[in-house]
């Protein structure tokens, strides 16, 4: 897949992380622990981030919007093809030795699959993109390259969602873009998984905003899916059953 992507067929996105030269998972822990290093020394900034899984993310993928991206990615249309029919393969399902007519799959990749790391990388790029405000095609169009992605980095199903400035307005800010992520992936079909979210900062000022901008109950869509699960009081007595969830 290297090869492919040096001979310009297939792009890495400037998020990407995992399967690219040059951004294996030493590389993204060093970026990430030399990103906090610097910024935690200004006395007027800081950072936040916010670590996000993808509930079930291969199952989850819908295989007719799968082809649609990676063909737009620059996947040759053979190798999508040969790649979506083992995906779409009739499966049977057997249970307690029962076993269910067979039927073909509309979503989910196939575990193992050598391909399924840089497929989902394509399929991510247009929820990613859009939860930023950005338009794909003008910006491509415009300047013949991808649009650059401040404080977003995947690794295959991870998602590290990362603001930089003063505590409020890092905080605030690092909010409104897990709630726009959140709102594209919904639209596809995927879930953030809140049970295994992390939040970070880099001083105990930007922990408090960041507790404060999350985890308010009853206030946050993040609180009611159990952002500060780890770390937060049990709910008060009268509070709802949404915002007990963890």
């Amino acid at each position: 897949m290297r090869h492919t992507g040096f001979a310009g067929l297939v792009r890495a996105e400037p998020y990407e992380f995992g399967g690219v030269k040059g951004r294996s998972a030493l590389d993204a822990c060093w970026e990430s622990a030399s990103a906090a290093g610097i910024e935690g020394r200004k006395e007027d900034s800081g950072l936040v981030t916010v670590l996000l899984d993808l509930s079930k993310c291969y199952e989850r993928i819908p295989l007719e919007v799968l082809v649609r991206r990676t063909v737009e990615a620059g996947w040759p249309r053979r190798v999508v093809a040969v790649a979506i029919s083992q995906y779409a393969a009739v499966r049977w399902v057997t249970v307690a030795g029962a076993t269910a007519p067979g039927g073909r799959a509309t979503h989910g990749m196939i575990a193992g699959c050598a391909l399924a790391v840089k497929f989902l990388a394509a399929f991510l790029r247009e929820p990613i993109y859009r939860s930023l405000g950005l338009t794909l095609e003008d910006i491509e169009i415009a300047l013949g390259m991808p649009p650059p992605v401040e404080g977003i980095r995947t690794y295959v199903d991870d998602l590290k969602l990362t603001k930089v400035g003063p505590p409020a307005h890092a905080a605030e800010g690092l909010r409104d873009m897990v709630v726009g992520l959140k709102r594209e992936l919904d639209h596809d079909g995927m879930k953030l998984e809140f049970s295994k979210c992390q939040a970070l900062g880099t001083t105990p000022a930007h922990r408090r905003a960041l507790k404060e901008a999350l985890g308010a109950w009853g206030s946050s869509p993040l609180a009611r899916s159990g952002t500060w699960a780890r770390t937060r009081p049990r709910a008060p007595a009268g509070a709802s059953q949404s915002s007990r969830a963890a």
